[in-house]
C-alpha cells in the first residue's frame, strides 16, 4: 500500500461507536479490529469528521477522530 500523503497514527480506542447507514437510514454500531496502541497510516476525512484509516489488509475504514493521536516521528 503505498503511504504518501498519509499520516502515521496510533490507537487510543477499539471501543464500538455508533454511526448512520445512509441506504437503510438507520444507525447502526460499527467496530472493526484496531489494536490499541498499535500504529496505522491515515488520513482526515473532514467530510465526515473523522479518521479514514488502513488496516494490514490494505482496506479503510472510518473512525471518531478521538480514537487516534498522531504518531511522533
Amino acid at each position: 500500500m503505498p503511504t504518501e500523503g498519509l499520516i502515521r497514527v496510533r490507537c487510543l480506542s477499539n471501543a464500538e461507536y455508533l454511526t448512520f447507514d445512509r441506504q437503510s437510514s438507520r444507525l447502526t454500531e460499527s467496530f472493526f479490529h484496531l489494536v490499541v496502541n498499535d500504529f496505522y497510516w491515515a488520513k482526515p476525512d473532514l467530510e465526515h469528521g473523522m479518521w479514514r484509516v488502513w488496516d494490514l489488509s490494505g482496506q479503510d475504514y472510518l473512525y471518531p477522530e478521538r480514537y487516534f493521536e498522531r504518531a511522533a516521528d
